[in-house]
């Protein structure tokens, strides 16, 4: 297999290196340039997975032999093997105890070989974190362990809901029985933690789209005016939102992967494509824009029949995904609860989703 490919791995926002790699070098082959890109020690555990979802392993290719993973390691599989096509997103995780994650987007394919990968592009720089001991162990953990309950909070939050207010942040947070958190606390965590799953813009928590983040605030802005927004009750259900690719209807998107990989014929395309499928769902996309999807994997005609399940499939899957522009609630929960809700409801009325919480204290927030 001859070609290579230009892929931009980003560390966060404004850190980035434009790699060139030939199409039949290894993950590890790969591995190697993205540190020497961003300058970082090598000799740390690491990972590879191509559905762009951390630490699943069905997806999973690691630096070594890994318990309960099945999967090749990564000087076992070349990246040609994964079928990708231009904008094919996947994760590379360095250094498992401070989980350094990297974006991986495929930009193009070029069919020229390279004997050896080339950074073409260059920005920002990459700071490595220091190790040393803390002074006073007990505290640090106690911070560590509360930092961290902060940035997966975070990390769910924006998976959740596209963007929110530090203030709502907040509000959420302590409805969980959590150690009540103050906005001055949450915007120094959030700001330490921002560029891997979120950024800070303005007083708001922000899913990290990039130089996208002011067009998707907008944008939400005017999408969620006058919702409500859906909590959900316990600790436990709000943190299933740290896997971007959670689902409350898991039964329905393994239908859609079983239909998809058997359109394609191949596994490891149908999961990559499951991901865009669901980031297009949690983004409301119309209707029609999923017409497209499978085009370019394909290379039977489609039928009608197929057709047919297909957009039957992805009707199902938009009535019941939690979607950005609902403030977290699935098209057909907001249908029920706007069909229910006073016309007139007060900030201090009963919330008509039945919580017994006042409207502006739930719902109303």
């Amino acid at each position: 297999m001859t070609g290579s490919y230009v892929f931009s791995v980003s560390f966060g926002t404004g850190c980035y290196r434009h790699i060139r790699i030939a199409k039949r070098k290894t993950l590890r082959t790969f591995h190697k340039a993205i540190t020497g890109a961003f300058g970082i020690p090598d000799g740390l555990m690491y990972a590879f997975f191509m559905n762009n979802c951390a630490w699943d392993n069905t997806a999973g290719y690691y630096g070594s032999a890994m318990p309960d993973v099945t999967n090749p390691t990564a000087d076992e599989v070349r990246l040609v093997d994964f079928g990708l096509l231009k904008d094919s997103r996947f994760l590379y995780i360095y250094d498992f105890r401070q989980e350094k994650r990297f974006t991986v987007k495929l930009l193009k394919e070029l069919p020229e070989d390279t004997e050896k990968p080339v950074v073409l592009r260059a920005k920002g720089e990459f700071l490595v974190e220091s190790r040393t001991e803390p002074e006073h162990p007990l505290f640090e953990d106690v911070t560590a362990e509360r930092n961290s309950l902060i940035d997966l909070y975070a990390t769910a939050a924006v998976h959740l809901y596209g963007m929110l207010p530090v203030e709502t942040f907040c509000k959420i947070f302590n409805s969980h029985g959590n150690e009540p958190l103050e906005e001055a606390e949450a915007a120094q965590t959030l700001q330490k933690f921002a560029g891997r799953e979120y950024v800070i813009f303005e007083d708001k928590l922000v899913f990290a789209a990039g130089e996208n983040v002011p067009a998707l605030v907008e944008a939400l802005e005017k999408q969620t005016a006058g919702k409500p927004r859906y909590v959900p009750n316990s600790k436990e259900t709000f943190l299933e939102h740290t896997n971007m690719y959670y689902t409350d209807v898991p039964e329905l998107m393994e239908q859609v992967h079983e239909f998809i990989a058997g359109v394609l014929k191949n596994k490891n395309e149908a999961t990559l494509l499951l991901g865009e499928f669901m980031q297009m769902l949690r983004l409301d996309y119309p209707l029609q824009e999923f017409a497209g999807l499978l085009a370019d994997y394909r290379s039977t005609p489609e039928t009608r029949e197929e057709g047919e399940r297909f957009f039957a499939l992805v009707i199902e899957a938009k009535n019941n995904s939690r979607i950005w522009a609902n403030k977290g609630f699935t098209p057909r929960e907001l249908a029920v609860l706007m069909r229910n809700a006073p016309k007139n409801i007060g900030r201090n009325d009963p919330c008509p989703c039945g919580s017994g919480k006042k409207y502006k204290k739930c719902c109303g927030k």
